[in-house]
């Protein structure tokens, strides 16, 4: 199975306030990868978007490349790049936009088996809509959830040779 990596990005300003908020579909990012990417970013904002707080986040989806120890250099610049197209664009498309908000629970799949056990099913959604033509800009969701199990399913010890794969 092959499925894209994506990265996206959202521009917001309230008045004289902006924030740039990208996504990327992997796994994580320390620090100092953060740092590149803004210097890749940065020099393609207009002017008043300089000093703009910039939050590059991961869906932590465990799909993609590694990114936290043995990273693929020529795939992380790649990467960057294309982080920095889409904050990029972001900044561009900007136009007049509602918000809207909504906080649920989203509980499947949720389980946590080690102590101290946490669960927390909390689902926040964050709407943004274009006020000239009512659809819909972009949808951020926030569900911390991080299965411990997979749906309560526990294979037999036997399956698969675990105790010798484990070895």
């Amino acid at each position: 199975v092959h499925d894209d990596l994506r990265a996206t990005a959202l521009a917001l300003s309230f008045g004289d306030k902006r924030v740039l908020l990208i996504m990327a579909d992997t796994y994580s990012y320390f620090g100092s990868d953060i740092a590149v990417m803004l210097e890749r970013v940065r020099p393609r904002l207009p002017e008043e978007w300089s000093d703009a707080p910039i939050l590059v986040s991961a869906t932590h989806n465990h799909h993609g490349p590694d990114t936290a120890f043995s990273i693929n250099d020529d795939w992380f610049s790649l990467m960057a790049d294309e982080i920095a197209a889409a904050a990029e664009d972001a900044v561009a498309a900007m136009q007049p936009a509602t918000m809207s908000s909504a906080v649920g629970e989203h509980g499947y799949g949720a389980d946590d088996v080690r102590d101290p056990v946490i669960r927390n099913t909390r689902l926040s959604v964050l709407a943004i809509d274009s006020r000239e033509t009512e659809e819909s800009i972009a949808t951020l969701v926030q569900w911390t959830g991080h299965p411990e199990s997979t749906l309560g399913w526990e294979p037999p010890a036997d399956a698969a040779n675990l105790e010798e794969a484990c070895a």
